[in-house]
C-alpha cells in the first residue's frame, strides 16, 4: 500500500494519484519509462495554471486585474538618484532582480506576518532553553532559481482566489467531517490508539490554535500508530501525526514547531484550496481549464505552501517563547539524511544530467516540499526577522516535556 503524502490516505501499489485529495503518489517501477514525460508536462502545465488562474482572479474581482498594483506604486523619478562614484558596484544577480519586482507587485510572503507576537516571558531559572546569542544566524538567500520567481508570484495569485471564493467556518468544518470521517475507516485499529500520545498532542495542539487568524475552524488532533514519518493536515482542523514522525522528533519545541505548521496549512486555506474553488466555480467539471487551474493548485508551488506554513508556524511557537533555533535543527537533521542520498538521486534524475541547471528548474517546479536544506535556510532567515521585531533572549526546548508527554503549559524545566 502507498500512503500519500499529503493526506495519509492509503493507495494501491499501483496507484498513481491519491482517491482521496488527487495528489500525485511517488512512480512506481511501472511509471519510470513516463516519468520525464509527465515531468514536461507538469511544467508546462504550471506555467499555463498560472497565466489561467490570474485571469480567473481577474475576472472574479470584476476585471480588476491582480496586476494593477504596480501601476500605482509610487516610482521614483529617474533623475532624482544620486549616482555613486565611479558608477557603484554593477548588480549582476539577474534573478534577484526578478524577485524584487514580482515582490513589489505582489508583495513578499516572507516578511513577518500578524501571526506573531511578542513572546510570553518564561520562569526564571530554567535550565531546558536555547540562548539566542549561542545562534549566530546571518541572512541568506534561499532563492536562488528563477523558477523560485515564478513561486513567489503564482502563490500570491492562488491566495487572491481563495479570498475571492473562500467557504465559511461552518462550510469547511462539514467538509472536513466527511474526511475526517474517511481518514478514521481508513486507519480504524491505529488511529487514536496510544492514548498517551494522543493525549500530549492534543494538549499541545490546543494550546497552539488559540493564536491563530481564522476563527471558527474545528481543530482536532490525532495520532497514527505506523512507521510513516509524516505528518499532515485536512480541512476543517484535522490534524494527524503518524508515530514515525514522532521517533524523529527531540523536544517538545520541534513538536510544537511541527503542530504549528499543520495547524497554518488549514489557518492559511491550503487545505481547503481545491475543495473551496471548485464549490465556487462549480462549472469547473465541465470546463477544463478551471478544472485544470484548481487541480493544479496543489502542484507545482505547494512547496511555496509549504514554506509559508513553515514561517507562519514558526511565528505561532515563538509567541509562546519556544526555541525556533529547535525547528531549524530538526530540518538540518533531516537534511543531513538527505544529502546521504542526495549522489544516487542526481545520478538517477535525467534532467539533472542532461540538462544541468534546466534541470534544477525543472524540478524546482516539481517538488511539493522545499528541501530540508532550503527550508532550515528560510526558517533561519525568519528567525532573525523575528528576533528584529520581538527580541527573545532565551527560547524554551523541552526535553524533559517530550520525554515525559507533559506539555511545557504544565511543567517547565
Amino acid at each position: 500500500m502507498q500512503f500519500c503524502t499529503q493526506c495519509g490516505t492509503k493507495n494501491d501499489d499501483d496507484a498513481r494519484y491519491c482517491n482521496l485529495c488527487g495528489q500525485e503518489l511517488s512512480s512506481g517501477e511501472g511509471h519510470k519509462k513516463t516519468a520525464v514525460n509527465r515531468k514536461l508536462l507538469w511544467a508546462v502545465a504550471g506555467i499555463a495554471a498560472l497565466l489561467a488562474i490570474a485571469v480567473t482572479v481577474w475576472h472574479l474581482k470584476g476585471n480588476q486585474s491582480p496586476l494593477s498594483k504596480s501601476d500605482t506604486q509610487k516610482q521614483e523619478p529617474a533623475d532624482t538618484k544620486e549616482e555613486q562614484p565611479g558608477g557603484g558596484e554593477e548588480d549582476t544577480d539577474s534573478q534577484q532582480k526578478a524577485s524584487e519586482v514580482v515582490g513589489d507587485i505582489f508583495g513578499s510572503d516572507e516578511e513577518v506576518g500578524s501571526t506573531a507576537q511578542k513572546p510570553v516571558p518564561l520562569k526564571k531559572g530554567l535550565k531546558d532553553v536555547d540562548k539566542a546569542k549561542d545562534y549566530n544566524y546571518t541572512h541568506e538567500n534561499c532563492n536562488t532559481l528563477y523558477t523560485d520567481v515564478f513561486q513567489q508570484g503564482a502563490y500570491s495569485i492562488e491566495q487572491e482566489l481563495l479570498e475571492v471564493t473562500k467557504m465559511s467556518a461552518q462550510e469547511e468544518n462539514e467538509t472536513g467531517r466527511e474526511i475526517a470521517q474517511n481518514i478514521a475507516d481508513q486507519f480504524q485499529g491505529a488511529l487514536d490508539v496510544d492514548k498517551a500520545w494522543v493525549d500530549y498532542v492534543r494538549k499541545l495542539g490546543k494550546q497552539i490554535v488559540a493564536r491563530v487568524d481564522r476563527k471558527g475552524i474545528d481543530y482536532h488532533f490525532h495520532v497514527i500508530s505506523d512507521d510513516t514519518v509524516n505528518a499532515f493536515a485536512v480541512p476543517g482542523g484535522g490534524v494527524y501525526f503518524f508515530t514515525g514522525i514522532l521517533n524523529t522528533i527531540t523536544n517538545e519545541a520541534q513538536l510544537a514547531g511541527i503542530i504549528a505548521h499543520e495547524v497554518k496549512h488549514v489557518d492559511l486555506r491550503h487545505c481547503i484550496a481545491l475543495f473551496q474553488v471548485l464549490s465556487r466555480l462549480p462549472e469547473a467539471a465541465q470546463n477544463p481549464i478551471t478544472f485544470s487551474v484548481a487541480q493544479t493548485m496543489k502542484h507545482p508551488y505547494s512547496s511555496r505552501q509549504e514554506a509559508d506554513a513553515d514561517r507562519k508556524g514558526l511565528e505561532l511557537i515563538y509567541s509562546f517563547s519556544y526555541s525556533p533555533y529547535q525547528v531549524v535543527q530538526y530540518w538540518q537533521q533531516e537534511m543531513a539524511k538527505e544529502e546521504a542520498g542526495s549522489k544516487e538521486q542526481e545520478n538517477n534524475n535525467p534532467f539533472g544530467r542532461i540538462l544541468g541547471e534546466v534541470g534544477k528548474e525543472i524540478d524546482n517546479v516539481l517538488l511539493t516540499h522545499p528541501t530540508n536544506q532550503k527550508r532550515a535556510c528560510l526558517l533561519k532567515n525568519h528567525c532573525l526577522k523575528l528576533q528584529e521585531k520581538y527580541p527573545m533572549d532565551t527560547g524554551y526546548v523541552g526535553k524533559w516535556n517530550y520525554k515525559n508527554k507533559k506539555p511545557m503549559f504544565e511543567k517547565q524545566s
